[in-house]
């Protein structure tokens, strides 16, 4: 991970919510399964993995100015197959994270399914708590 070449694109206003939706979901694992936690875990870390690694790759690609992040591809031959791959990336990011939990609602019990919306979100939010710290570790 060449970390020179990544820049967070988001404030801190974005780390805070996300922060906030984290714990809220932990505390909500928590009073729902008590000791069972681990059913939370073993969800959500998967999850983590594959939105961390997607959202690195895109915010890799972005191009930050004044405080606004603007897509960027970058230059050479290869920026329309780069832009393809970037775009196929973010329509199955909206597919999971609007249509997956529905779908999942017709195969899954109520609890397990309140569990895997609970971990998603903490899948989503936990790389961005990452991406942010590495990227102020790297200026500091």
């Amino acid at each position: 991970m060449n970390l020179k070449e990544f820049r967070y694109p988001f404030s801190f206003r974005w780390i805070l919510l996300s922060s906030i939706l984290i714990c809220a979901c932990v505390v909500l694992a928590i009073m729902i399964l008590g000791i069972n936690i681990y059913i939370f875990v073993i969800t959500s870390l998967p999850q983590i993995l594959i939105f961390f690694a997607i959202k690195y790759k895109l915010y890799k690609s972005l191009d930050v100015i004044d405080g606004n992040p603007l897509l960027f591809f970058g230059e050479g031959e290869d920026v329309e197959e780069r832009g393809f791959l970037y775009t196929i990336l973010l329509v199955l990011l909206v597919f999971f994270g609007f249509a997956l939990p529905f779908i999942l609602l017709f195969v899954m019990t109520p609890l397990m399914w309140f569990i895997a919306l609970l971990s998603f979100i903490v899948g989503i939010n936990v790389p961005e708590l990452i991406l942010y710290t590495l990227s102020r570790c790297r200026r500091v």
